[in-house]
């Protein structure tokens, strides 16, 4: 065998060895993360009024369902971009838990802004209200993952809830208990799950490259024990390929290459004859 087949030997064991390796690391890692988060994808939402009450406290990864009926404003909007193009954004806003603590909540999607705006406006109007004729907006489902406030947005979270302290404190004589956490709904369970199928589907194509490789690396070794020059079988398979002529894997211009045996192969793979009874690789 020449050098050019040992080349091309070389290159697909080297595909067959990266692809593995970058299948089983994709794998591995899905396989911790399952069993790290494992109650978060597969259990169900936690009504956050219940890990709050009795002096509880929310706990960062958990999944959780909170009804939103006192929203105080938007303090923050983080826009997502790829190469300067925005591809997203979010917005976060800060919310009054049912145990009378705040923290934030991060949503996403016109309809959401629309229907906490509804929460915001009813909220400044219940505040205000000296009529005892205003009333709290029905509370708005939100699920999500509980995190912490990002950094990017974290200065103007304490520079908005120390302004809302101070004014609770001069309006109700004391100031609530807040959490540097937020409710990300944008962090949901589809969206993750979505994620791992997108994975999947990843490790998938490597293990199609993989296979593909091993049924190349099977062909050149059956070339070269016939007597074909295994760089020449891979660039005439290519050829036909290329040209559509994927059913004739030798074809006609086979004629030519070099260390040609003279045996009754000849025939068959001049002709395009794979796999009849007069020889052929069967591949």
């Amino acid at each position: 065998m020449n050098n050019s087949g040992n080349k091309t030997k070389g290159g697909c064991i080297a595909t067959i060895i990266l692809l593995g390796l970058i299948s089983l690391l994709f794998v591995g890692f899905g396989i911790m993360n399952l069993i790290a988060h494992g109650d978060y994808y597969f259990g169900s939402a936690q009504d956050i009024s219940e890990m709050t009450e009795g002096g509880g406290s929310p706990e960062k990864g958990e999944y959780v369902q909170v009804g939103v009926d006192v929203c105080f404003d938007w303090y923050a909007e983080t826009t997502h971009k790829v190469n300067g193009i925005p591809t997203g954004k979010e917005q976060h806003c800060i919310i009054m838990l049912e145990n009378g603590d705040i923290m934030s909540l991060t949503v996403k999607g016109k309809k959401n802004y629309a229907k906490i705006d509804e929460v915001i406006d009813s909220t400044w109007d219940y505040l205000y209200d000296t009529t005892g004729t205003k009333y709290l907006h029905t509370p708005v489902i939100f699920e999500g993952k509980i995190e912490s406030v990002g950094s990017e947005v974290k200065k103007y979270y304490d520079e908005y809830m120390s302004d809302l302290l101070d004014a609770c404190e001069a309006s109700w004589g004391y100031r609530p208990n807040y959490y540097e956490l937020t409710i990300d709904t944008t962090d949901n369970k589809i969206s993750t799950l979505l994620y791992y199928l997108l994975g999947t589907l990843i490790v998938a194509l490597f293990v199609f490259g993989i296979v593909s490789s091993a049924k190349s690396l099977k062909a050149i070794k059956t070339a070269e024990r016939a007597g074909y020059d295994s760089s020449a079988y891979m660039q005439n398979k290519q050829n036909n390929t290329n040209s559509g002529n994927s059913g004739n894997v030798y074809g006609n211009d086979i004629v030519g290459y070099s260390n040609m045996p003279d045996n009754n192969y000849i025939n068959d793979i001049v002709s395009g004859n794979q796999n009849d009874d007069n020889g052929g690789f069967n591949l």
